[in-house]
């Protein structure tokens, strides 16, 4: 699987990328593997190619699903994995990743380096996800289509894209020993003294920031969340301040923590392709190349 995402908490069980869904207990969402044949009633798949002189017919179809079959043994494996489900195995759900502006492509070429895009498809929009290609092809690229139809790899790609959506799951604190910074502060210490000493603290190391954001989220995000973190921090500090001898966990100015969370979603693009000529390589029959004079 060619993809350009990851998901918190994402494993590859059989061949499909499966994360948990933060927002239920035991929900798992999947993102299935490589795109695949439509297929006749026989079994072929549904796959031609038309020489009609200058500009050949290149007639394709293809869906993006999980078959039954994997997604039962998925979902014997997550009951091993999530804790929850081990303990209650009927709170298991296993449900499609939630995919927005899904579209297939078809790129064709000399190498899998040298790709050139020759067509777009949009999706059935559910799974299946199927999607289907009636392409004139340039004469320049006839060649390789033939080459993939005859069971040569590296020529013929279909490729989906789109941007999936997923929940994470951010943090920040401000940690470690307040105690100087109680010192210096007065009962009526002003809100820009309390920022000034908060932030003193930490260039000084007696504090330290520590934020969790994952790869793709937006800086406006990570800049709001260091703001909630030090605004909790400065309350905090000045509540410590307010009340010295106090040995309350949450008040010990020597173990200082303060921390601001939020959950984001997210749209993190992502595609994923398969070599056409896969579905070629073992085959018996003759190539489904037609030639019209």
């Amino acid at each position: 699987m060619d993809t350009t995402f990851k998901a918190p908490g994402g494993l590859m069980l059989e061949g499909i990328f499966v994360f948990p869904d933060p927002d239920e207990a035991g929900a798992w969402c999947y993102v299935p593997g490589e795109p695949a044949p439509e297929r006749s009633s026989s079994g072929v798949p549904s796959l031609h190619l038309w020489m009609t002189g200058a500009s050949p017919i290149l007639q394709l179809g293809t869906h993006w699903a999980v078959s039954e079959d994997r997604l039962t043994a998925v979902r014997r494996q997550l009951v091993d994995i999530d804790r929850a489900c081990a303990q209650q195995p009927e709170i298991l759900r296993v449900r499609p990743a939630p995919v927005a502006r899904l579209e297939a492509a078809l790129l064709l070429g000399p190498s899998a380096e040298k790709l050139s895009l020759v067509a777009t498809s949009t999706t059935s929009g559910a799974p299946p996800y199927t999607a289907l290609f009636n392409v004139s092809l340039p004469s320049e690229l006839a060649e390789y289509a033939v080459a993939a139809l005859s069971g040569t790899r590296g020529h013929l790609y279909v490729e989906y894209h789109g941007v999936l959506g997923i929940t994470v799951s951010v943090a920040a604190m401000i940690s470690g020993d307040a105690r100087a910074a109680v010192l210096s502060l007065a009962d009526n210490s002003s809100a820009s003294r309390v920022a000034t000493v908060l932030e003193e603290a930490v260039e000084r190391g007696d504090l330290t920031l520590t934020v969790a954001v994952p790869a793709g989220i937006d800086e406006d995000e990570r800049r709001s969340l260091i703001a909630d973190v030090n605004a909790a921090a400065a309350a905090l500090l000045v509540e410590v301040a307010r009340t010295p001898g106090r040995s309350d966990h949450d008040l010990d100015a020597s173990n200082f923590a303060a921390e601001a969370r939020r959950d984001l979603r997210q749209g993190l693009p992502f595609s994923i392709r398969t070599d056409v000529g896969a579905w070629r390589a073992d085959a018996t029959d003759p190539p489904p190349i037609l030639r019209l004079e």
